[in-house]
């Protein structure tokens, strides 16, 4: 008898290390995929609750209502008004800026001087509460606003 492996005993070993290191790849392939994909999504529930939060100081902060501008769509709305919250660049003064917000199917924007900012992409609605009812357009008094989103839906209600 002689001392070593046959032919076939190698085949099997090099076969079933193949399948293990398939395997092996196979999962850590997966693993990334899952880790990119919750990175995302993070950066995406991190983005909502930044435009929330800007929104909320804004709106807490506004001098006076907002007023629709312009003659766009009507799946496009332009809101500005004066606020008190911290500007996002540091030339603004402090006793108050002019911020725009910008709704439309591509998402919810903010404009602070010549800086636009899309903080929220995909489609949504802001609507403003008279009082009574929850309006499409902003009227003098409005007393909150609701901001509903979509892909996770989700609904913000601001006073």
């Amino acid at each position: 008898m002689r001392d070593g492996f046959t032919l076939v005993e190698i085949m099997v070993a090099t076969a079933i290390g193949t399948i293990i290191i398939l395997g092996v790849s196979a999962v850590t392939q997966s693993l990334t995929r899952t880790a990119e994909r919750q990175k995302l999504e993070s950066r995406s529930d991190e983005s909502r609750a930044r435009a929330v939060d800007l929104l909320r100081q804004d709106w807490r902060g506004r001098l006076g209502s907002p007023q629709r501008k312009g003659s766009l769509p009507l799946e496009e709305w332009w809101y500005y008004f004066f606020t008190t919250a911290d500007a996002m660049g540091s030339d603004a003064p402090a006793a108050g800026i002019k911020v725009a917000w910008w709704i439309s199917p591509k998402g919810l924007f903010r404009i602070e001087g010549k800086s636009e900012v899309m903080l929220v992409p995909g489609p949504l609605t802001l609507e403003f509460w008279n009082g009574t009812s929850w309006k499409a357009e902003p009227a003098p008094g409005t007393k909150a606003v609701r901001l509903r989103l979509m892909n996770p839906a989700e609904t913000v209600v601001l006073r």
